[in-house]
């Protein structure tokens, strides 16, 4: 690796064992922040307190006061899993750079099936969305729709990995007679959750 290291470290900086506590203690002295959306702090928590919370080398951004700057929904969620979570910490950040946080596009479900190397990533990554809503109860025809955390898809679309792309290959196979009146992904959706019942016969 051939990159030019061009700012030195702060000492604080490094990986961190982060309570509860200590988490509400940090957003309680954070700067002016955006406003805490607790559906998403809860959608982490869910992550934290199954175990699907991952170190993943995000970070915790402080000032050089150790005010919290970015990572205050992690912290949240932290607090309503009350459990600890682990974090690399980053310090002595100034506080002008504060709008520039959060600008990159969050990798959409499409882009992790992708990675993953299903051929048809989109409607796997929709129908694998459709059957964790379906099975933990939350599948609704209208009103906002309960949020499918990123690893919760990962791991759904990794255990599920022929069966959905079964699924996902017979529906573009049938296509043009199929998905006239319901979207491919609805189509595919019905497939995947008849098929295993059927023993062969839904195709």
């Amino acid at each position: 690796m051939t990159m030019k290291k061009v700012r030195k470290s702060d000492p604080r900086d490094g990986w961190y064992e982060v309570t509860p506590t200590e988490a509400q203690q940090m957003l309680d002295k954070r700067n002016k922040n955006r406003p805490l959306k607790e559906r998403r702090a809860q959608r982490i928590a869910g992550e934290i307190g199954d175990g699907r919370y991952r170190e993943n080398g995000e970070t915790i951004v402080f000032n050089e006061a150790g005010k919290v700057l970015d990572g205050q929904h992690r912290l949240r969620a932290c607090i309503l899993a009350n459990k600890p979570i682990v974090s690399y910490c980053v310090f002595g950040v100034a506080d002008n750079v504060f709008p520039s946080f959060d600008q990159g596009q969050m990798r959409s479900g499409s882009d992790l099936a992708a990675l993953m190397g299903f051929q048809y990533y989109a409607p796997v990554a929709a129908v694998a969305r459709l059957a964790i809503r379906y099975a933990d109860g939350t599948l609704a025809t209208t009103g906002t729709q309960t949020a499918v955390s990123t690893e919760a898809l990962r791991l759904y679309m990794k255990r599920n990995e022929d069966q959905l792309s079964e699924s996902i290959e017979f529906v573009m196979k049938y296509r043009n007679g199929l998905c006239k009146l319901l979207p491919l992904s609805h189509v595919a959706f019905l497939h995947y959750m008849v098929a295993p019942k059927s023993n062969g016969k839904a195709t």
